[in-house]
């Protein structure tokens, strides 16, 4: 039987940052995981996690990073061997270490998976887990290399 694995892509799109409306815009890295964006699975899993905890709080904002953040982020957890986490989106300030939302990156003998997603001042796990495809995530992080950031 064959293993049923997660699906990534990539879709590079261009907005401002939020909160610096007029500055010079960069391209933004959405992450679609089987069809559906990563900001989408990030506040359902906080919406629950609020609801678990009884806290008031609505999902966080978070926009998505540009190419060479994604990347660097992305290379550096997977070179730890499962010791440092990345971030895989931030806060709509556009710094990635304001209000982040990072992911474990674990490689396998032919896979590539992300769990223990948190935000990064708080460590409640999320929940989330995804299994991609090591040619498939290859080719998304190929992807990420050849995007420029503007």
């Amino acid at each position: 039987m064959t293993k049923k694995f997660d699906t990534i892509k990539l879709e590079v799109v261009n907005n401002e940052v939020e909160n610096f409306p007029g500055e010079i815009t960069y391209n933004r890295c959405k992450i679609i995981i089987n069809g559906k964006d990563i900001l989408e699975y990030i506040a359902e899993a906080e919406r629950e996690i609020y609801k678990k905890l009884k806290m008031k709080s609505s999902p966080g904002d978070y926009i998505h990073l540009i190419p060479s953040e994604l990347l660097e982020y992305l290379q550096e957890a997977r070179l730890s061997y499962g010791e440092e986490k990345a971030k895989v989106v931030c806060c709509t300030c556009g710094i990635a270490g304001c209000d982040s939302v990072e992911a474990r990156v674990i490689l396998t003998k032919d896979s590539i998976v992300w769990k223990e997603f948190n935000k990064i001042w708080f460590t409640e796990d999320y929940g989330l887990c995804f299994e991609f495809d090591i040619k498939q995530y290859e080719d998304f992080i190929e992807q990420l290399k050849n995007t420029p950031d503007r």
